[in-house]
């Protein structure tokens, strides 16, 4: 059996922390020269203060370290003018079902 996700060394994951509290997470992948930005997330009461932003950044800063010259996404529709005010731009749209 293999070992739990974040011990493969391309991929990270990070914890914001307020007052020693959980207030936000994300995730980096990085492939052949790319980092994948996902699981921005960050609990209702401290958004509006640039964590999502500062997450984002990290994983960005991480995967440009180790190499990569590309960086990619899947945003939901409350992210997007975030991702779009740091230069990323929507390439195309994909259709998500979900149990209803």
């Amino acid at each position: 059996m293999g070992g739990a996700v974040l011990d493969a060394d391309a991929m990270t994951g990070y914890l914001a922390e307020e007052s020693g509290r959980p207030v936000g997470t994300a995730f980096g992948v990085r492939t052949r020269g790319a980092v994948g930005v996902f699981n921005i997330a960050v609990v209702p009461a401290a958004r509006g203060r640039g964590l999502g932003r500062g997450l984002t950044e990290a994983v960005l800063r991480a995967g440009i370290a180790a190499g990569a010259d590309a960086a990619y996404l899947h945003s939901s529709p409350m992210g997007r003018p975030l991702y779009e005010s740091m230069g990323f731009t929507l390439v195309e749209t994909w259709t998500v079902f979900q149990a209803g």
